[in-house]
């Protein structure tokens, strides 16, 4: 069996401009943080993306699209 979503978020509208804010560099978790923000191979870091659209979070409810997926589920269970 599969599943597709087929809804999507616009990374756009949210995500694409940054990364999260690391955790301390004393923390165990820094180093996969750290890692993930560098390509694999290269050990470059990663660029961010320069698209300068506004972007929506949790701060502005109505505008993110990041919150929305467990309303969306529950709705389509119920049809």
């Amino acid at each position: 069996r599969y599943w597709i979503c087929a809804f999507c978020v616009n990374q756009h509208a949210s995500i694409c401009g940054t990364f999260p804010h690391p955790p301390p560099t004393s923390s165990a978790e820094f180093a996969r943080c750290d890692a993930s923000r560098h390509d694999s191979v290269t050990s470059e870091p990663l660029p961010c993306c320069t698209c300068g659209a506004p972007k929506y979070l949790n701060e502005a409810p109505d505008l993110c699209e990041l919150n929305k997926f467990d309303d969306m589920m529950e709705i389509l269970s119920c049809s």
